[in-house]
């Protein structure tokens, strides 16, 4: 009866001790959508106080971001396990998993905050009294009073910008009467790894309540969730996204979409790479949004003459606009591109890449817009990763373009009111077409956009605001009375010199 007594008493001891879940922790933030929490990481605790050892430090991490993610305020990342994630990527690259179903790179969320917390006061103090000879047998150390006294410094700092934006000092001291700690049984059960007591447990829990009440508290000062947030452009106007319609857009209005020539070659650590992916995506994008695109194959025998090479390292707008004449575009898109190597996680390698690019009007060789992007790319394979980095920084640019040059005005393409006009006149001579052209150039209410002589047929297209009759009888003018107006319809004029 005895025995079962002490037995009794020891379990009793026992359960009071096992580690508490925190599952009072109050549900601040239950309404707030998950796209608009503020993501946060938990450092791992630092100890000033003395004792503990390097696991309490991460025991207290765990059970912060555990109570953080129970408050329902924030989304906790995860970086001590972040290996974890980039094996599963790894082995999704590696072909190892059904396509489709594997972890996707450059998809893991970026904290906005991170927590730091430092341990200033963790103290245990005991006093009491024995149990009897079978506690002690079972190696039990007593009965008896426990103070225990935990002090933390809590910061939030702005992982952006380095800023703590709040610290706040936490001090809890709490008693209990139970198992002091120590040896045998109890000493291994009570309160875990690195404290001993249930003063101690209740200690931490309070402090850690506390501390998530207080982050809670100070949501509003924090940055605002970007779950599902529009993109900001930096300064620069690079990261913002596509912030123009095309039905919108100012170039795209006339009949006559501008023609694109992109020419960006690329280097890899030194090495010339061939099919650029900057370039690629570039391409992609303005073709999607409703530019007419230069074949990039019919640009490949540019890309290789020494003339563009040296025009490209000398700046020379006027010299790079000659280039888009070439290919009959009326926007040309040059610059260079590089990448290189970053880091290595595991098996996967990192890459960073830099495109710049500027957009020329081919007709006068003015600058558009010009503007340089970064870009990062992962991979199991450098090559690979490179080339990502390198669409990843081409796709900000094409963004960049996209938004800039729907508000330019280009020289040779329509402003508002105006349309292009074909115009074809057959049994012209050359000394016929030359003295027609010289006219035309001059004259205030047309610019000539194509012109095309071949076998006495004369092609020409021309820009204008006027309608179609009456640019047909200022054909007849220009040619001296000559030309016959066969045909005047819509946007084409046939005539014929007599």
């Amino acid at each position: 009866m005895k025995n079962t007594l002490y037995l009794s008493i020891l379990f009793l001891l026992i359960s009071n001790t096992i580690f508490a879940q925190l599952e009072e922790i109050p549900k601040y933030c239950k309404d707030i959508a998950r796209d608009d929490r503020t993501s946060i990481s938990v450092s791992e605790f630092t100890f000033s106080a003395k004792g503990p050892s390097r696991d309490a430090g991460l025991g207290l991490k765990k059970m912060l971001s555990n109570a953080l993610v129970e408050c329902g305020c924030f989304r906790v990342v995860e970086r001590a396990q972040i290996k974890s994630a980039f094996q599963e990527q790894e082995l999704a690259l590696s072909g190892g998993v059904r396509r489709g179903t594997g972890a996707r790179t450059g998809k893991i969320t970026g904290a906005q905050v991170t927590i730091l917390a430092d341990v200033t006061e963790f103290k245990e103090k005991e006093s009491g009294i024995g149990l009897g000879g079978f506690a002690r047998r079972l190696g039990v150390g007593g009965i008896g009073k426990t103070t225990a006294h935990i002090g933390i410094v809590l910061q939030i700092m702005d992982t952006e910008t380095s800023e703590i934006l709040v610290s706040k000092s936490l001090d809890h001291k709490k008693s209990s009467v139970g198992a002091a700690a120590g040896t045998g049984i109890a000493g291994a059960l009570v309160g875990g790894a690195f404290y001993k007591s249930q003063a101690m447990e209740d200690a931490i829990e309070e402090a850690l309540i506390e501390m998530v009440g207080y982050v809670a508290a100070e949501k509003s000062i924090l940055p605002k969730g970007n779950g599902a947030a529009k993109q900001q452009a930096d300064e620069y106007g690079i990261g913002g996204g596509i912030t123009v319609n095309a039905n919108e857009c100012g170039l795209l209005r006339g009949t006559s979409r501008p023609r694109v020539m992109v020419i960006i070659p690329e280097v890899h650590i030194q090495r010339r790479i061939p099919d650029p992916a900057g370039e690629t995506e570039i391409l992609r994008k303005l073709k999607s949004f409703g530019y007419d695109i230069v074949d990039p194959n019919q640009v490949e025998s540019i890309r290789r003459q020494e003339d563009f090479t040296r025009a490209l390292d000398s700046n020379d707008s006027k010299v790079l606009s000659s280039f888009g004449k070439q290919m009959d575009a009326d926007i040309i898109i040059v610059g260079e591109a590089f990448s290189e190597d970053a880091n290595r996680n595991g098996n996967m390698f990192a890459c960073r890449a830099r495109v710049e690019a500027r957009a020329i009007d081919v007709n006068s060789g003015s600058i558009l817009a010009t503007n340089g992007a970064h870009g990062s790319g992962i991979d199991i394979a450098s090559n690979v990763a490179a080339k990502a980095a390198l669409r990843d920084a081409g796709s900000l640019m094409a963004d960049y373009f996209i938004n800039e040059l729907c508000d330019a005005t280009l020289s040779n393409l329509p402003s508002e009111g105006r349309r292009d006009l074909g115009i074809l006149i057959s049994n012209v001579s050359f000394t016929e077409y030359r003295s027609f052209i010289k006219s035309m150039n001059n004259a205030s209410w047309a610019t000539v956009v194509k012109k095309d002589f071949n076998k006495s047929i004369f092609k020409l297209i021309i820009r204008t605001s006027e309608e179609t009759d009456a640019v047909a009888e200022r054909i007849k003018r220009l040619s001296g009375g000559k030309a016959e107006i066969l045909s005047s319809k819509g946007n084409k004029i046939q005539a014929e010199y007599k």
